[in-house]
């Protein structure tokens, strides 16, 4: 960008110096000066309009960078505000999580407490059911022993009794064939009809 206003300077410092009577003889040569002059004056019309025109161009958008830097400042108020809710929101989630992993230790302690507990119950009462399934089968084996003892008691004293009873018709029998010999009476051990009687004689042959 040309900013050269010589003949412009020039001018001016001509009419400065100009008496009235230059300015009516040398008017020529100042119309032709004047005239550059303009044009170099028009020239720099142009090149401040342009700038201005730069300025407010620049202006704008500074107003506009102004404008998204408020946007943006009010968006990083808005983010860091919620990042603090954020913040305060994992703060009290930690201290949660902490409690509940103190609880949920606690819980597990508790349960293996039980556990120890209800095992220790557990093989006492399985103790308990051993010690009284052995004396349940104690009991049936007493019982069971003295059943046998009485049945067999039982049967020796039917034997003895069968025997005795052997015995007895036995020497019954010896008795009536010795009476029968020195009677002169026929014993019959052999009867002619069915059944088998203790003792039988013939009597009237």
């Amino acid at each position: 960008m040309n900013l050269n206003y010589d003949n412009l300077k020039a001018f001016f410092e001509r009419i400065k110096s100009l008496t009235f009577w230059q300015r009516v003889f040398y008017w020529s040569t100042l119309k032709a000066l004047s005239y550059e002059a303009y044009e170099e004056f028009k020239s720099i019309s142009d090149i401040i309009n342009a700038l201005n025109q730069q300025v407010n161009d620049k202006d704008a958008r500074i107003s506009d960078h102004e404008k998204n830097l408020q946007i943006l400042s009010a968006r990083v108020t808005d983010l860091t505000s919620a990042n603090q809710k954020l913040e305060i929101r994992l703060t009290n989630l930690e201290t949660d999580l902490k409690r509940i992993n103190s609880e949920k230790a606690e819980m597990a302690n508790k349960i293996t407490r039980f556990d120890k507990t209800e095992q220790s119950r557990l093989d006492e009462f399985q103790k308990n059911v051993s010690g009284v399934n052995a004396i349940r089968t104690g009991l049936e084996n007493d019982r069971q022993k003295i059943n046998d003892d009485r049945i067999r008691e039982k049967e020796e004293a039917f034997e003895k009794m069968k025997q005795t009873w052997r015995n007895h018709e036995e020497s019954v029998k010896t008795v009536i064939k010795n009476i029968c010999q020195s009677q002169l009476i026929e014993y019959v051990k052999d009867v002619p009809f069915k059944g088998k009687p203790d003792n039988t004689i013939n009597i009237a042959g």
